[in-house]
């Protein structure tokens, strides 16, 4: 225990002081004594108020600081000490508390600071109070009704999330070329005076040509005569490979096909034979049906082994062959066997 050395004066039972009534009635209260002689009881009645206070403040600073409080003249000594002592039950003069202390105080008012060391107050509600008396997050969101909300923003994307360098901070517009899609729209049109090479987007195109002979690359059969002017065309391109398939609305449908290039109007078109465009017994190598010209021999049920112009009948050399006009020679097993002779 820190010691003390500074006690108390006359304070024990029956000491000889006066009493207080008569204390506060001496005129030498204020004045002090001036003259005559003042009393044993007098003079022990002034030592022990002061020396009382003085052991009292003296004890605190001890008990409080932990301090030895001696009686050694040293008075910076002991206002270090008693400020330490005071230290223990009261607070360091501060501006932010004396501004906290300058508020009204008032029912359901909450202090708070609106700068630095200035304070001002506002309304406590009872959600206030009832959020303030939560022990967890948890209990507060569900006060709130948040917890379903937190568990759906679980698994939702991040604003910073962006879909082809467009940001997911609200609704955004995606076109097909954003997530490298074909668009189910017509992406362009052809028209008069322009080219079907034009259509280098992949996509639908729309066709609608009054005059086909306006465009230079226009889809032709090979009689010279244009399809049907009016259709779609649809564009692919595959790294470096481009297609381009035109659909005409009467059913007619070309294509043309090019690497390592744009689409361009030399490359010609393929044109689809289909119901509505059938090919020619010329166009595929045949006779027709109504008849027409053989250049050759021919051979029935059998390859013709006779040559020139002749035919053959089940044996490749057994059959009818052209001599000069008007004489056709009969063979059998290529042994000429006869003549018919008109000449």
């Amino acid at each position: 225990m820190a010691k003390n050395d500074f006690k108390p004066f006359a304070t024990g039972k029956g000491a000889n002081v006066t009493s207080q009534p008569d204390w506060e009635a001496l005129p030498a209260l204020l004045s002090g004594f001036t003259a005559g002689k003042a009393s044993s009881a007098q003079v022990n009645k002034a030592l022990r108020q002061a020396s009382f206070i003085a052991a009292a403040l003296a004890q605190y600073t001890a008990s409080k600081s932990g301090q030895d409080v001696l009686d050694d003249g040293d008075l910076s000594g002991f206002i270090a000490k008693m400020s330490a002592a005071f230290g223990k039950d009261f607070q360091t003069l501060d501006a932010t508390l004396t501004a906290l202390a300058g508020l009204a105080t008032g029912a359901d008012k909450l202090p708070y600071f609106t700068g630095n060391d200035t304070a001002g107050q506002t309304d406590l509600t009872s959600v206030g109070r009832d959020i303030i008396g939560k022990t967890s997050v948890a209990d507060i969101l569900t006060y709130l009704g948040l917890g379903e909300t937190i568990n759906l923003a679980k698994n939702a994307l991040p604003a910073t999330r962006r879909v082809n360098n467009k940001p997911l901070s609200g609704d955004i517009n995606l076109w097909a070329s954003d997530v490298k899609a074909i668009s189910a729209d017509a992406v362009g049109e052809i028209t008069d005076n322009g080219t079907m090479a034009s259509a280098n987007i992949p996509g639908w195109w729309r066709v609608s040509v009054s005059n086909s002979d306006s465009v230079a690359d226009f889809p032709t059969y090979p009689d010279g005569s244009k399809l049907y002017s009016y259709g779609y065309m649809f564009v692919e391109k595959i790294g470096e490979v481009w297609f381009q398939h035109y659909y005409a609305h009467m059913g007619a449908n070309a294509k043309r096909q090019d690497w390592g290039t744009e689409p361009n109007t030399s490359r010609p078109w393929i044109i689809d034979y289909n119901t509505a465009n059938k090919p020619s017994a010329g166009d595929v190598g045949a006779l027709p049906i109504t008849g027409g010209r053989l250049n050759g021999s021919l051979g029935i049920g059998t390859d013709n082994a006779l040559g020139g112009n002749s035919i053959v009948l089940g044996d490749n050399d057994t059959g009818i062959k052209w001599h000069s006009d008007g004489v056709l020679g009969l063979y059998a097993n290529n042994a000429l066997v006869g003549y018919i002779d008109n000449s």
